[in-house]
């Protein structure tokens, strides 16, 4: 088994102090980069608001609606026979 930043199992020295304190760092850096990206996502989204073409801003709106908490629930619906017999 794997733990969350490292290529090395526990038996193969995954469970080592400088290997966790690695996997650590490595863990760090990587929620500071998708951290930085935000901004620049949140950018990018609100300009596909104003895109030229309405399907383009059509699923940007989807995205921040969806993102928002405010996703359109799905409906299901199920066509069935039922037969019941009786044994008498």
């Amino acid at each position: 088994m794997e733990y969350e930043g490292q290529t090395v199992c526990a038996t193969h020295g995954g469970k080592a102090p400088q290997a966790l304190a690695k996997a650590q760092a490595t863990m760090e850096l990587a929620d500071m980069r998708l951290r930085g990206l935000t901004v620049p996502a949140v950018d990018l989204i609100e300009r596909l608001l104003t895109a030229e073409s309405e399907a383009v801003q059509l699923g940007a709106a989807k995205d921040v609606l969806n993102r928002g908490g405010l996703k359109a629930t799905d409906r299901v619906e199920v066509a069935a026979v039922i037969t019941v017999k009786q044994p008498w």
